[in-house]
């Protein structure tokens, strides 16, 4: 195999699953807390979907960047509502 070839494979490798581990450790805490949220890839790309609108609407990739993270909050404020004060499903509230 060419040299050149592996360096890329491993170098898009990290550069692509960066994201995934960000959602991987917070996943962590959680469970470690009692809580499964399954719905986790969805929430970040809820967020990076709004960071990105935002970022394009304003011009401003900081306030994008703060948008994506309110509306990842939002998201899991909501999921927090459901598990904890409603007692719902945590499997089927995640995949919601």
């Amino acid at each position: 195999m060419n040299t050149a070839l592996i360096v890329g494979v491993v170098a898009s490798s990290i550069l692509s699953g960066t994201s995934l581990l960000y959602a991987t450790l917070g996943e962590l805490v959680g469970e470690r807390a009692g809580i499964v949220n399954l719905g986790l890839e969805g929430i970040l790309l809820i967020g990076a979907a709004t960071g990105f609108a935002v970022s394009v609407l304003t011009g401003n990739p900081y306030i994008g960047l703060i948008a994506a993270a309110v509306a990842g909050a939002a998201v899991n404020l909501i999921f927090a509502y459901l598990v904890v004060e409603r007692r719902a499903n945590q499997l089927a509230a995640g995949w919601a």
